[in-house]
């Protein structure tokens, strides 16, 4: 399979997906961003560690045959990032997989994925880029993406409870807004307070937040309200 894309959507995308994965100890596909064609001949690219998802699409400039699903670690797209940083670049990304027979009888055989990526457009010949990446096809992303998906398309938006999540969480999206240089527009996802989070046309994600109001925040948010003077006077319901 080989395509070409733009290298800003490419590398921008990488970034801004990369900022979702998790990094702990035996993280295993959690660690990576998956790479897929969509049905509208895009290539998607998806990560989540768990408490929030990234989901980012770059546009074909052009396809030549069928691309199965890769995953970048992310070491991976530090160095992809760091060779390839022209915006008004194309790249032509390879992928070729093969089967290594196991290495034992009682072991299974291993899918490898060989991608290759080369910059077009100069004079003498541009960079590129070889990587050797594991297998990660068994991941569910089509589970991540449902959520997201059936927020949009959600006719009547659901109220937005108190909601609490962990500063970290909402950290993740800042690579989001940094890569595309766009800001960040919040919508709620469901009743229980997750969060759709978009940046510009190119990037959607998913917060899992969780509702939430005990008696301090009561008391709290009682207190604040009595303390901050209005500059009319209002009844106490706020109507």
């Amino acid at each position: 399979m080989q395509i070409t894309v733009p290298a800003d959507n490419f590398t921008n995308a990488l970034a801004a997906c990369a900022a979702h994965t998790y990094q702990g100890k035996d993280a295993g596909y959690l660690a990576t961003v998956d790479l897929q064609l969509n049905d509208s001949l895009e290539l998607l690219a998806t990560a989540s560690g768990g408490m929030t998802t990234g989901v980012a699409r770059i546009p074909l400039v052009e396809l030549d045959g069928t691309m199965g699903r890769i995953a970048l670690s992310k070491q991976d797209i530090s160095t992809i990032r760091s060779m390839f940083c022209d915006p008004f670049k194309q790249l032509e990304v390879t992928v070729r997989t093969q089967t290594v027979p196991p290495a034992s009888p009682d072991d299974k055989p291993e899918l490898v994925h060989q991608l290759e990526i080369r910059e077009l457009g100069s004079l003498f010949g541009g960079r590129s880029l070889k990587l050797t990446l594991p297998d990660h096809g068994n991941r569910d992303i089509p589970g991540l993406w449902h959520p997201i998906a059936a927020a949009l398309r959600r006719r009547a938006q659901p109220s937005i409870p108190v909601t609490k999540f962990h500063p970290k969480n909402m950290q993740a999206f800042r690579a989001a807004s940094m890569a595309y240089d766009e800001e960040l527009r919040i919508e709620p996802a469901d009743s229980f307070g997750s969060l759709i989070v978009h940046c510009g046309p190119y990037f959607v994600g998913f917060l899992h937040a969780m509702a939430g109001v005990n008696d301090i925040f009561t008391s709290t948010r009682t207190q604040w309200a009595d303390r901050l003077p209005m500059k009319l006077a209002a009844v106490k319901d706020g109507s």
